[in-house]
């Protein structure tokens, strides 16, 4: 799950669930530090339960702090994206390889001359069950 929020209005910070629920028990922390120093009488108990709550608050906002910055660079990667595509046997091996870097939309199929497609299983097992133009992969983000 992902939650989306508009700041300044053209910045658009996503934060998924688990960086959320972290936030939220920050904000708790603070919240019962907040009452306890305002109503609270009793120096003792009230040192302890401040003590404990700021605790949680710097673990918890240690562990959002670190999983946005984790986040972020796994979302950079390598900028390349997917560079090829590879048919595999039931043993794992290689049957055939196509270069796909750059491209948006693929057409599968067997290329018969007439046919200009890019992934061509003409010559592979599947070349019988698919037809010249058998299917369309698109790119999608996200």
């Amino acid at each position: 799950m992902i939650f989306q929020t508009q700041i300044c209005g053209d910045i658009e910070v996503k934060m998924n669930k688990k960086n959320f629920m972290d936030m939220m028990i920050c904000s708790l922390s603070a919240a019962i530090i907040i009452l306890c120093f305002t109503y609270m009488e009793q120096s003792r108990g009230r040192d302890t339960l401040m003590a404990v709550c700021g605790i949680v608050f710097l673990a918890f906002l240690l562990l959002a702090v670190t999983d946005s910055l984790s986040g972020r660079q796994k979302k950079r990667g390598n900028g390349r994206g997917i560079q090829e595509l590879l048919l595999l046997d039931e043993e794992g091996n290689e049957i055939s390889a196509w270069h796909i870097g750059g491209k948006t939309s693929l057409l599968i199929g067997r290329d018969e001359h007439k046919e200009n497609v890019d992934i061509n299983l003409q010559n592979t097992e599947y070349g019988g069950m698919a037809d010249r133009q058998h299917a369309v992969l698109n790119y999608a983000a996200g």
